[in-house]
């Protein structure tokens, strides 16, 4: 008989393996078709809108619950891509917005315009780094000037940027020359200056004067045309507030509101109290009573009035109970504690008391033991032990006797 080489098994036994999966897979699909067959539930379900029909979500040929799952998940995930697309597309439909994009190369460097020099593109020279005030839009609001100051009017009218270089030029003056006195603004002012910083100095005062043109034309065109006409009653209440200030308008205010509480709780107040009392003649003679007789007083009087009604209650109860005992007083008969005669020795009899009661008991479980035994009849065999043993025991008995008449070693003797 010839031996088959190892590769032949091994083909044999994975295609083996194949036609026991696919037979299984068969099975179960069988399984799963006969079950589907017998289910005739369809439910009813809204997908909503333009969405996939159930019969698009469920195919016709039969899968597996995974495949199913994953397919449904799928459909449903095209679906809503599809739904998102469609919206932006409505979006964009709709949004007419377009914004004005400068595209030329120049546009994109934005930088302040006083940190340009004339000759910048002609020589070439380093470019100023962006100092971002040109992000600074906020603008102090500042005190005027007093009219009688005539000095810090006229600083004020001079150009700004003048000011600080000739500021600056004056710091750097008196750094150098420490030992020269201060010159006034005006000498520093006509100190002599670079054709850059000349020219700096136009384009920042034409600029500013643009700004206040454009300013001014904003101003106007918001301005409202419109003047409302109101009657004598709202001018007289704005020329009252006009008079007044924030704090003085709104202390009238709480007041005015803290008046309003007042009076509604005391209609609510009139309208849950409906009793009014009769005061006669002689009620309104006399005097109004005072605040300790009003509190102390009343409250005095409610516990009197309380005590008699209790005392009356007691004797109410009394006159029924007409038992009285009789006490015989027979002579030479005492407690049996004796506490108001022998009171020294009242521990010691407590004691001797206990301990009878303690052996009272232990006599009564030591008859109710032997009264249990009683009824135990077994008596064991008991067989006379061999003579080497009896010798054994008496050598020892012998020996134990002879230890104890010893004498014991006291701690005085000093054994090491």
């Amino acid at each position: 008989m010839s031996r088959k080489p190892s590769g032949d098994f091994y083909s044999r036994t994975t295609k083996w393996k194949e036609d026991k999966k696919k037979k299984a897979e068969q099975t179960k699909d069988d399984k799963d078709k006969e079950e589907l067959m017998n289910c005739t539930f369809a439910p009813s379900t809204n997908f909503g809108g333009a969405g996939p029909s159930p019969r698009a979500l469920r195919p016709d040929t039969v899968e597996t619950a995974t495949e199913r799952l994953y397919s449904l998940s799928k459909t449903r995930r095209d679906y809503d891509a599809l739904k998102e697309q469609r919206e932006e597309a409505e979006i964009q439909r709709t949004c007419t917005f377009q914004p004005r994009i400068n595209n030329s190369a120049a546009a994109n460097k934005a930088e302040a315009r006083y940190l340009q020099s004339p000759s910048k593109h002609k020589t070439g020279r380093h470019q100023h780094a962006p100092t971002g005030l040109t992000e600074c839009t906020f603008n102090p609001q500042t005190n005027e000037v007093p009219r009688h100051m005539s000095s810090a009017q006229s600083y004020l009218e001079a150009d700004p940027f003048e000011r600080l270089y000739s500021a600056t030029t004056a710091s750097r003056g008196a750094r150098s020359q420490p030992c020269t006195p201060a010159k006034s603004h005006r000498s520093t002012a006509s100190m002599p200056s670079t054709p850059a910083v000349e020219s700096f100095l136009e384009r920042q005062k034409n600029k500013e004067q643009e700004r206040q043109q454009k300013l001014s034309k904003l101003q106007q065109a918001q301005q409202p045309s419109h003047e409302p006409m109101l009657c004598k009653k709202s001018l007289e209440m704005s020329s009252r507030r006009g008079n007044s200030s924030f704090l003085q308008r709104q202390k009238e205010h709480d007041e005015h509101k803290q008046y309003r509480s007042q009076q509604l709780q005391r209609k609510t107040r009139d309208r849950e109290c409906t009793f009014k009392p009769k005061i006669s003649a002689k009620g309104m003679e006399q005097r109004a009573r005072s605040v300790e007789e009003l509190s102390t007083g009343d409250a005095l009087k409610k516990e009197a009035l309380q005590e008699a009604l209790r005392l009356r209650a007691q004797q109410q109860e009394m006159k029924g109970a007409t038992f009285q005992p009789r006490i015989l007083q027979a002579p030479g008969v005492e407690g049996r504690l004796k506490i108001l005669s022998e009171p020294d020795t009242y521990i010691a009899r407590v004691q001797q008391e206990q301990m009878e009661n303690d052996k009272k008991m232990i006599q009564h479980q030591i008859n109710q033991q032997d009264a249990e035994l009683a009824e135990c009849t077994f008596q064991p065999a008991i067989h006379q032990a061999p003579s080497y043993v009896q010798r054994i025991a008496r050598s020892m008995a012998l020996t134990r006797s002879e230890n104890t008449m010893l004498p014991t070693a006291g701690p005085d003797r000093g054994w090491r």
